[in-house]
């Protein structure tokens, strides 16, 4: 006799792993091209504030700076986001593999959360990125508002 109840459990689990890798490689590449938005703005108000310090346009340049600032806060926020999204993906799909009863060492998402020494994550890429980004506006934006206030 036939077990039709594991068979649709199975059924299920296919589906949920198939519905599982989709909404990850969603989210991932979302956030991938999130973070190319990100680097081209910022070669942009990059541009803009080489050219505003060329010009001596001392508060256009503060301005420019918190504004490369404020960006790169509000990117590392919405990188935050993808991230999670994209875990929830992770989850999902090692879940979906173990009710399958395939086997856990080759899981990629499994596989992938285990860190190797010297190892660089994406996240730390992003995050360094977004840091310097908040220290080069800022300290911009503080350093052309000095020169504007000695004159």
């Amino acid at each position: 006799m036939i077990d039709m109840s594991s068979e649709l459990e199975n059924e299920n689990a296919q589906v949920g792993l198939e519905i599982s890798s989709k909404w990850f490689e969603y989210h991932s590449g979302q956030r991938q091209d999130m973070f190319k938005t990100f680097l081209i703005i910022t070669a942009g108000l990059g541009s803009i504030m080489g050219y505003l310090l060329q010009a001596k346009l001392l508060l256009l340049l503060a301005l420019a700076g918190i504004s490369l600032a404020a960006l790169a806060a509000l990117f590392w926020m919405i990188d935050d986001r993808s991230r999670y999204l994209v875990g929830l993906g992770e989850v999902a799909y090692e879940r979906f593999w173990r009710a399958l009863g395939l086997p856990a060492e080759i899981c990629p998402p499994a596989q992938s959360s285990r860190h190797a020494p010297g190892m660089i994550r994406f996240k730390t890429l992003y995050r360094a990125a977004f840091l310097a980004c908040i220290m080069t506006g800022s300290i911009t934006a503080m350093v052309a508002l000095s020169m504007v206030a000695k004159g």
